[in-house]
């Protein structure tokens, strides 16, 4: 991923902090999956405003590692620590998600979720998994989600790519931007759109042992708008 992007990107969701952080309260569900067997510490890549962070602190009496690269966001993370103390345990790290400042077997579970779909090359989503996989210790797991190309709102971008595909093979079908409003201004940010099984084929190409895979469902009633892995380092 090229320098400028990232920079892009990042001040896309400095901008958009505060109002990203109101509409992702919630944590997702599926985080308490690999929070079995008391781990010691836990990464959370791509953390955003802290509320999967928050969820695994609150469910555990591990050291909570939050990784964003968007100062912003780590701000937000830090106040609902404090509100809701458990600071003590949470530590707030600023850095790119394809050179993560950790030495290698350092983690026993890793959540890396909605952030790989930034990438917009599969060789950076490919460094940042092999990232995740190098800092977690022997029997680690981690859980890695991604955007699903396959549902109603997106149907319009996977018939445009694939109209674009026939002119140019190298379009990848699930590219896009989604937009975003704030005051007025739409601000775009890069997605990867992932098909089925394809989240899955990475991970394993970066040695990940598969646990368990499939959809995930936020909000959905019939298709599901993310895809998850939970890979195993053996």
């Amino acid at each position: 991923m090229k320098i400028n992007e990232k920079r892009e990107l990042m001040k896309i969701f400095d901008e958009i902090a505060s109002s990203y952080a109101y509409s992702r309260g919630r944590p997702w569900d599926i985080v308490f999956e690999i929070l079995t067997d008391s781990p010691k510490n836990i990464v959370d890549i791509g953390c955003g405003p802290g509320h999967n962070s928050l969820l695994t602190l609150r469910k555990s009496l591990a050291e909570v590692f939050c990784v964003d690269f968007s100062m912003e966001m780590l701000k937000i993370a830090c106040k609902r620590f404090i509100r809701n103390n458990v600071y003590q345990r949470a530590h707030l790290v600023l850095a790119d998600i394809e050179f993560l400042p950790f030495r290698e077997n350092s983690f026993e579970r890793a959540i890396y979720i909605a952030t790989i779909h930034h990438l917009p090359s599969h060789g950076s989503r490919l460094n940042s998994l092999k990232e995740v996989f190098r800092i977690l210790k022997p029997k680690g797991k981690a859980l890695i989600t991604a955007w699903a190309l396959l549902q109603p709102r997106f149907f319009k971008v996977l018939f445009k790519n694939a109209l674009l595909k026939i002119v140019n093979p190298n379009k990848c079908l699930g590219d896009t931007y989604v937009p975003w409003r704030r005051k007025g201004r739409v601000l775009k940010r890069f997605y990867h759109l992932f098909l089925p099984h394809e989240l899955r084929k990475l991970c394993c190409k970066v040695g990940f042992k598969i646990l368990k895979s499939g959809g995930y469902k936020v909000k959905a009633k019939v298709f599901p708008e993310n895809y998850y892995v939970i890979g195993l380092k053996q």
